[in-house]
């Protein structure tokens, strides 16, 4: 004969199952979910010899193009560009702060993320070094030392829309870092 009266130990027990249970499908989701989140841009990386990149089959990620004919004489002006890319790439808002100058505040990480989901394609078109104080003054730079480089891009957003975008770029102390 069977007792169908509550009983409180067979009560947790069954709790006890439903929040183990709860809890793995939870951890199954969140690596299910980090695992998607990160499969494209780790993968992908702008090098020196590869100055195109294709989204590779993701398409929530953008295609940076960085042909030779737009990069500056200076390599290392080259190589925090192509740092700064592979940044925007990741959408790592982290390492993002860290290549942004000290001297103003950069815009926060949900405004950054949302921007960076809009992109379908960046197309850098030149790199340009300005060392005329006056060009600085006009910039609200002029407080920094020369030299400053001006890098000039062309963003394609998943809408349709374009719009030429410019940094600077200039060493803060002993690193190079980007204005915006």
């Amino acid at each position: 004969m069977k007792n169908n009266y509550y009983h409180p130990a067979r009560a947790d027990r069954r709790m006890k199952f439903f929040v183990v249970v709860v809890l793995v499908l939870i951890v199954l989701w969140w690596v299910y979910m980090f695992k998607i989140r990160n499969t494209g841009p780790a993968k992908v990386e702008i090098t020196q010899t590869n100055h195109v990149i294709i989204n590779s089959g993701n398409p929530n990620m953008p295609e940076i193009k960085f042909p030779d004919k737009a990069r500056s004489d200076n390599p290392q002006v080259n190589n925090f560009v192509i740092d700064f890319l592979n940044v925007l790439l990741a959408n790592d808002y982290k390492n993002y702060r860290l290549k942004v100058t000290q001297r103003r505040e950069p815009i926060n990480m949900k405004p950054f993320e949302e921007a960076f989901g809009r992109v379908k394609t960046i197309e850098v078109k030149g790199i340009e070094k300005i060392v005329d104080p006056k060009a600085l003054k006009e910039m609200k730079m002029e407080d920094i030392t020369p030299p400053v480089y001006r890098v000039a891009a062309h963003v394609t957003l998943r809408d349709k829309t374009e719009r030429d975008v410019e940094i600077r770029v200039f060493k803060e102390g002993e690193r190079w870092v980007s204005s915006h």
